[in-house]
């Protein structure tokens, strides 16, 4: 049986620009997390980059976050961020109920200054997704307690999947990819 649309989208983790941008760093190149100079976000990027590779759902993005990874002023950054989105995020979903979203934004603006971060929310509940990444801790401890869906860093969110050590992954890096290589993401 091949699952419905909504099936997926409950199964699917959006990821806001801050976790985007932690997924890039950890995917390049050289990147090692012991010689990141903060641990905690060395610990954000390793646990997206399980999340991507372990967790049976699709990470995804949001409209309003890819207008935010859209700003992005220097041309190589916002070209290596849009080589991740297609390579593992794929397109922004699409919002089918506009007016749904607002609702939701002007509720959680009672409860969190950042609009655009409300937006995200917003989005993400309207679609009905099983979760938001993201490290802002204000943002989520604002409102986490006011939606319906878990909004958490990407640490709580790989502890949360409780997926058993030695585990095989669901989708691994292509065996050119000096990725396949590294040892630091494997669970």
């Amino acid at each position: 049986m091949v699952p419905s649309v909504q099936d997926e989208l409950r199964q699917a983790v959006a990821v806001d620009s801050q976790v985007w941008t932690y997924l890039h760093q950890a995917l390049s190149d050289g990147f090692d997390p012991w010689k990141d100079p903060s641990v905690a976000l060395a610990e954000q990027k390793v646990a997206v980059v399980r999340t991507l590779f372990y967790s049976p759902g699709s990470l995804v993005t949001l409209p309003t976050v890819d207008a935010e990874v859209g700003r992005i002023r220097d041309r190589t950054r916002l070209q290596d961020h849009r080589l991740v989105q297609v390579a593992l995020l794929g397109l922004p979903l699409t919002v089918e109920n506009p007016g749904e979203v607002d609702r939701l934004q002007n509720v959680f603006r009672q409860y969190h200054a950042g609009a655009n971060d409300c937006r995200i929310l917003a989005e993400a509940q309207s679609l009905g997704i099983r979760a938001l990444l993201s490290f802002d801790l204000d943002f989520r401890n604002h409102l986490c307690q006011h939606t319906s869906i878990d909004l958490l860093t990407p640490l709580e969110f790989w502890e949360q999947l409780g997926i058993p050590r030695g585990a095989p992954t669901v989708r691994s890096p292509d065996p050119t990819n000096p990725l396949g290589r590294e040892v630091w993401w494997r669970w």
